[in-house]
């Protein structure tokens, strides 16, 4: 996102997508038309500072933002911002859960609740850090980079898991012996241990305060 303008990582064709492209995920891999999306040779935009990075729709059960925050203070009406300093910018995410099933599933049915979960456990699946595993070949690390510059690990990702799909279904069409479907979310990436552990730490501490703030 880039002030009011949406744009997307992957560009939607709607010739090629049928009537509601827009509402059509970029992780719907099981669609050709989807892993053709993914598999563009189209460069995706810069991503630029002071934007946000949006995964999953406005009231979708989990909703998460990204931004690199290096103003404060905006006010559109006004035209006002404070721009910060050096030291003082930071990255923000912001993951929203919505729905009742959905919070109930996380153990939440009031507010209150907050004091008796671990927010480690809230979390789990959706503060995860990774990064990206690629294989060492020349064309295969110029994309990676190009999709680091424009769409983040999330892009190289789905680009390795379109192209594995893609891979079997031409064996399949060839009438060749068909390898074991490895597709899923996550196979081109590894774990980031540090930050994954920074995070922890953090939740932790996020939850400690949320039962002091029950048990007054």
């Amino acid at each position: 996102v880039s002030g009011s303008k949406v744009r997307f990582l992957f560009t939607k064709n709607k010739k090629r997508e049928g009537s509601d492209p827009e509402n059509s995920s970029d992780a719907d891999l099981s669609r050709s038309q989807i892993r053709q999306r993914v598999l563009t040779t189209q460069q995706g935009y810069e991503l630029a500072l002071n934007s946000q990075l949006v995964k999953g729709g406005l009231h979708s059960p989990i909703h998460v933002r990204i931004q690199h925050k290096v103003t404060d203070e905006r006010n559109p009406q006004k035209s006002n911002l404070k721009l910060l300093d050096d030291d003082e910018r930071r990255a923000r995410i912001e993951v929203t859960f919505s729905g009742t099933q959905t919070l109930q599933q996380r153990g939440l049915d009031s507010v209150s609740d907050l004091g008796t979960i671990s927010f480690r456990t809230l979390a789990k699946g959706t503060l995860t850090f990774k990064l990206p595993e690629i294989s060492p070949f020349e064309h295969l690390m110029e994309d990676a980079k190009a999709q680091l510059r424009t769409r983040g690990v999330y892009a190289i990702d789905l680009r390795a898991r379109a192209l594995h799909l893609e891979q079997r279904e031409l064996l399949r069409q060839s009438g060749q012996a068909v390898p074991r479907n490895r597709e899923r979310e996550g196979m081109a990436l590894k774990d980031w241990k540090e930050m994954n552990v920074i995070v922890g730490d953090a939740l932790d501490g996020l939850t400690r305060r949320w039962k002091g703030f029950n048990a007054q």
